[in-house]
C-alpha cells in the first residue's frame, strides 16, 4: 500500500493488537482486500477468527477469507475453507452457512 494507506493499516493493526479486537482485525483484513493484499487479508481474518468466541463471527471471518483466497488466485485454499465450514457443526444452524454451501457448489463446478 501507498504511504498514507500503509500508515493507516499500521495504526489499525496496532490498535487491534493493543485492544485484542477481532473487529479491528477484520477491518484491517477488509482494508487489505481493497488494497489487493489478499494473503495479508487472509492472515488478518484468521487472527480475528481466533479471537472471536461466537460461531457466527468466526463464520463471517472464514467467508471473508474465502473471498480473499479466491481474489488472490488461491481457489483450492478457498474450497478447503468452504469444506471446513460445511463440515463444522458449530456453523450448522447459522444463516451464513447456506451462503458457504452455495459458494462450495459453485466452486465445484469450476
Amino acid at each position: 500500500p501507498e504511504a498514507p494507506q500503509a500508515a493507516l493499516l499500521c495504526e489499525l493493526v496496532l490498535a487491534a493488537t493493543e485492544r485484542k479486537s477481532p473487529r479491528l482485525l477484520e477491518f484491517a483484513g477488509l482494508f487489505s482486500t481493497l488494497e489487493n493484499a489478499f494473503g495479508e487479508a487472509e492472515d488478518f481474518y484468521a487472527h480475528a477468527r481466533s479471537l472471536h468466541e461466537e460461531p457466527g463471527d468466526q463464520l463471517r471471518c472464514l467467508l471473508y477469507a474465502v473471498e480473499a483466497a479466491a481474489r488472490g488466485g488461491q481457489a483450492e485454499e478457498g474450497r478447503d475453507m468452504l469444506r471446513k465450514i460445511s463440515s463444522d457443526p458449530r456453523f450448522s444452524n447459522l444463516p451464513g452457512r447456506s451462503a458457504a454451501l452455495a459458494l462450495e457448489k459453485e466452486a465445484v463446478r469450476k
